[in-house]
């Protein structure tokens, strides 16, 4: 008899009978103490139906594997069911100079494998007069695949910006115009750089209103967004609607870092770090420094870093990164360690009646991996190991919304 057998034979048979045994035991006492209750007929609830995002994995993860059969292999043991290829100069999968070439073979290997595949990142290109992105959209839309991420519009910030963003109309009327002749959307990142058109969503938003979201759209990222601060993302989604035409799935957390011996978190306060006059401070002198007492970092009279002095409590440049609110950083984490709250999304893509493909982004630093790397410094099983915990933990946080009517 196997494990599986004698569990459900067993333990199973057991647990099963006492189940049954206390259950019938409960009803019969329901029964003889509120009989009109035990015989009303219960409704059945009714039920949410539920539909499947796509979730891909992204190959510029996976740089560091080159054959389609290996990049299959590790695709499985993250848990995704699809993959979003790198069309990109080495380390990319596909060199863009031979997509024609080299993108079938790869693609039809995956799709042998079970994989679906039908999103491309391509090279940092925003000109579709550039031979290489017809070039890419026609190999790929023979192939079935739909959806492409090219580059990013950057402003001029020395310059007026309602200019730019005509320029930018006119950029993506061309990409428009080649996506018509092959039935494919461009999709244009949500990056939170104050240079990137789309940061703001609202700017990218007027340009492409002028043209049918089938052809263009957003690729809406929920770390990116994120450091709109606390809910305002929610908005900027739904305003956006059926121009978000796919989603990344990032998640990041806060840090700040103001030179305190490498050590991150908000300012402690004087008391931790010593100030003051007459010698807490963090001069180099005898006196009362760090908590504890004795000789520390603080002294009367010292001149420790930055020019303390004991007219000044807070050396420079600390106390001027202290007052701008300095040191802050925001990087990309594994999901579940930072602030994304999954299920709002959830929600407001129910809302926003999206159907697009999704991406996980883990641009932790994963050994290399995320940082799309052709060789990582950590074991295969770690490397992959965190990208399924990031599928794992996605997955479940859909589970805490059952009435977004959506698992991923």
């Amino acid at each position: 008899m196997d494990r599986r057998t004698f569990l459900q034979t067993g333990i199973g048979a057991t647990i099963g009978a006492s189940f049954v045994g206390n259950a019938s035991q409960a009803l019969a006492q329901a029964a003889d103490e509120e009989p009109e209750q035990a015989a009303t007929p219960t409704q059945a609830q009714p039920t949410i139906a539920v539909r499947k995002l796509t979730l891909d994995a992204y190959s510029r993860h996976l740089q560091w594997l080159r054959t389609p059969d290996e990049v299959a292999d590790a695709v499985f043991e993250t848990g995704c069911d699809g993959v979003m290829l790198t069309v990109q100069p080495y380390p990319g999968h596909i060199d863009p100079e031979r997509v024609s070439q080299d993108l079938p073979p790869f693609v039809n290997t995956l799709r042998r494998r079970g994989l679906r595949v039908t999103q491309i990142q391509g090279p940092d290109l925003t000109d579709a007069s550039a031979p290489q992105v017809e070039a890419i959209v026609r190999a790929g839309s023979g192939l079935g695949i739909t959806h492409y991420w090219f580059g990013t519009f950057n402003y001029d910030l020395e310059k007026t910006i309602a200019p730019q963003l005509d320029r930018v109309k006119l950029s993506v009327d061309k990409f428009v115009k080649v996506n018509q002749k092959h039935h494919a959307t461009v999709m244009f990142h949500t990056y939170s750089m104050p240079t990137a058109v789309g940061s703001t969503v609202w700017d990218l938003l007027s340009v492409m209103k002028n043209f049918d979201p089938k052809y263009v759209g957003l690729h809406w990222d929920t770390g990116e967004m994120a450091l709109h601060g606390g809910d305002m993302w929610d908005a900027l989604m739904r305003v956006a609607g059926p121009y978000v035409a796919g989603m990344t799935w990032a998640d990041r957390s806060w840090h700040q870092d103001i030179g305190l011996k490498g050590e991150g978190g908000p300012y402690p306060g004087p008391e931790a770090i010593g100030a003051g006059q007459g010698g807490r401070g963090l001069g180099a002198g005898r006196g009362r420094g760090a908590p504890g007492g004795g000789r520390g970092p603080g002294g009367r009279g010292g001149r420790g870093p930055g020019g303390l002095t004991t007219e000044r409590s807070v050396p420079l440049p600390l106390g001027g990164l202290i007052a701008r609110g300095g040191g802050w950083s925001s990087p990309i984490v594994p999901f579940g360690t930072g602030i994304i709250e999954v299920p709002k999304v959830a929600v407001t893509l129910r809302d926003i009646e999206f159907n697009g493909p999704s991406l996980l982004k883990a641009d932790y630093e994963n050994g290399g991996a995320g940082k799309g790397l052709d060789k990582i410094t950590l074991p295969r099983q770690w490397v992959l190991g965190a990208m399924k915990r990031d599928v794992l933990t996605l997955r479940s946080a859909f589970m805490l919304a059952p009435e977004a009517g959506l698992s991923i």
